[in-house]
């Protein structure tokens, strides 16, 4: 069988690096590709292959970079600005396109090309990294896992909550800011809705049955941790795989001062997005680390709790030691199985609803937590009443 390619856009960052060593690491044929030579030059001298270099605004770049190239990951944030033309160079290649997007307006933006994609026998799959897959999974596992509860086959509400992982590289920083807004998006009786910034805040606890997670130093006595609302890609894509459900909301974890920052920045970020305001923050982010030192911590918990119209509350917790690991290991592995040719459906696709089966995809949840040595997929769900 021919060696298929993969091709790696965002490849300078440090996401796009984790992906590209693991995916030499699987044996896989990768192209590094991005908007700078300069950041390209190391990563594909290291591993030995091939660079392209393609800004998304130059079509015909685009096309040349994708003219023998099977898959797409597209790791290169904001994906607001990057997703939509790699997305449409793709479909106009016949290139199945993956990314690790977190953004819930990019998000929203592939799944309106999924017509298009399909006709075309495309997939389009955005989400297949740390921000969403690890959510998605584990809302799949609550409600249709081996362990699931029969009660929980008809849920109310899924609140989804993180802890950790901080934004520490360019791309990150530039996707933050691009999902900032003085509203957020949440679901209500299945549609998605615009609430204030700040105005949905609410403990979770990030514990699994085992004892402490060790990710945060300072914790309340009953180890819950205030959270904020925010608007990601997660929500939506939780709808998409779970339609019946009618309330989803999203939060991050946070201290007061950190909470009280964000919705303060949230509320002024309106103008900060019109120029000559915009020009200024974005020459500003060219200062932060593309590739921040490998010691900064990148360990994070996504909790995950769902009601039922009895008001019976199921909750799931899953640690990883690292986002930007998780991301490389879960993104490869779903890009292995679509060059291996079969088992999905073209189109706007959901990582849970087409590879949530697959033990390959499992493997992401097997990275160990080295603070507490052991495997973190299969965290204990507990009950308990309404609230």
């Amino acid at each position: 069988m021919t060696k298929q390619r993969l091709l790696i856009y965002g490849a300078g960052g440090r996401t796009g690096q984790s992906i590209a060593r693991h995916a030499r690491h699987r044996g896989l044929d990768i192209v590094l590709a991005g908007r700078s030579s300069s950041a390209l030059a190391a990563p594909a001298q290291a591993l030995g292959c091939e660079m392209r270099i393609a800004d998304v605004e130059d079509e015909t770049a685009l096309a040349a970079m994708l003219c023998d190239v099977d898959v797409v990951i597209n790791s290169g944030g904001p994906f607001e600005r990057t997703a939509l033309p790699i997305v449409d160079a793709c479909i106009k290649s016949h290139c199945h396109y993956l990314d690790v997007n977190g953004e819930l307006q990019a998000y929203r933006n592939v799944r309106s090309r999924g017509g298009r994609a399909k006709n075309a026998g495309v997939l389009l799959m955005p989400g297949a990294g740390f921000c969403v897959i690890a959510s998605t999974f584990l809302l799949a596992e609550l409600l249709r896992g081996p362990d699931a509860k029969p009660s929980m086959r008809e849920p109310s509400r899924a609140r989804i909550a993180f802890s950790g992982g901080p934004a520490s590289s360019v791309g990150s920083i530039k996707s933050l800011y691009a999902s900032l807004y003085p509203f957020v998006k949440i679901v209500r009786d299945g549609r998605l809705e615009s609430v204030p910034i700040g105005s949905l805040e609410r403990p979770f606890d990030f514990e699994d049955a085992g004892g402490r997670s060790g990710l945060i130093s300072t914790k309340a006595p009953d180890c819950r941790l205030g959270c904020t609302g925010i608007s990601v890609a997660d929500t939506l894509a939780a709808l998409c795989d779970t339609p019946s459900l009618g309330q989803i909301e999203t939060y991050v974890e946070g201290s007061l001062a950190v909470r009280t920052f964000y919705e303060g920045s949230g509320r002024f970020t309106g103008y900060s997005k019109v120029q000559p305001w915009k020009a200024m923050v974005e020459r500003s982010m060219r200062w932060w680390p593309a590739t921040p030192d490998s010691g900064v911590d990148t360990r994070a918990a996504v909790c995950v709790e769902v009601d039922n119209p009895w008001l019976e509350t199921r909750r799931i917790v899953h640690r990883t030691p690292s986002t930007y690991e998780f991301t490389a290991v879960a993104v490869c592995a779903i890009a292995e199985l679509v060059l291996a040719g079969g088992g999905f459906e073209p189109g706007f696709q959901t990582p849970v609803s087409q590879f949530g089966r697959h033990a390959a995809l499992r493997s992401a949840f097997d990275l160990a937590t080295p603070t507490a040595g052991r495997r973190g997929r299969r965290v204990a769900a507990v009950s308990s009443g309404g609230e």
